[in-house]
């Protein structure tokens, strides 16, 4: 199966791409045993995988004056997509955001949280989901368009959340990070969360053949 998923992988990569990608969570020994055994070399820790109990207290989100905590609307996409670009470098457009998320199922515009700044843009932003089952919620993604940084919106943003899942009956938050993020780490950290596992990218030349 992972030299299928390595040629099928390899096929539809840019050919300037040197190396066919994956992640493993540091606990999935298994998995980490038959990558390495293929021929896949672990080269960087990827992900810090954070946690916390929803049973402990959440305070009250308090976002500075003039900003509004509020679930998103249709007419918030081309705010989104705006405030994602600024934040990820990405390259939305609002009839893409909306088409690509807002329209798709599954999609609940209240579980993705808008922080509207005074001038009316899209300031910061958070999406949780839920799993009932395991009674988990866990955010993907938050971010803060760099013209509101430092102000604690995505902060607020996530209290929100927490606040949310823990009503829809949740007992755990989960949010993953790059591991080399510092400003996410110390976030998370101040909103509770601890670091439960890891996980590390291993990588396979895209001309070879695992085996």
């Amino acid at each position: 199966m992972l030299r299928a998923a390595h040629r099928a992988t390899a096929r539809l990569m840019d050919p300037a791409e040197p190396y066919v990608l994956t992640d493993v969570f540091d606990c999935d020994t298994a998995r980490i045993v038959l990558l390495e055994g293929a021929g896949f070399e672990r080269f960087r820790v990827w992900d810090h995988v954070n946690d916390r109990d929803l049973r402990e207290p959440v305070p009250e989100p308090r976002p500075p004056a003039g900003f509004l905590l509020r679930g998103a609307v249709p007419a918030d996409a081309q705010g989104l997509a705006e405030a994602r670009n600024a934040a990820f470098g990405e390259d939305w457009t609002g009839a893409l955001y909306r088409s690509a998320m807002m329209d798709k199922p599954g999609y609940d515009p209240s579980r993705e949280i808008v922080v509207e700044a005074p001038d009316g843009r899209v300031a910061a932003f958070a999406v949780y989901w839920l799993d009932p089952l395991n009674r988990t919620g866990h955010f993907e993604p938050v971010g803060t368009h760099p013209a509101f940084w430092r102000r604690g919106l995505a902060r607020a943003a996530m209290l929100h959340g927490l606040r949310a899942m823990r009503a829809a009956g949740m007992t755990l938050a989960t949010v993953n990070h790059d591991a080399g993020n510092a400003a996410a780490r110390a976030l998370y950290r101040s909103l509770g969360f601890a670091r439960r596992h890891e996980t590390y990218g291993y990588r396979c030349p895209a001309g070879s053949t695992p085996s």
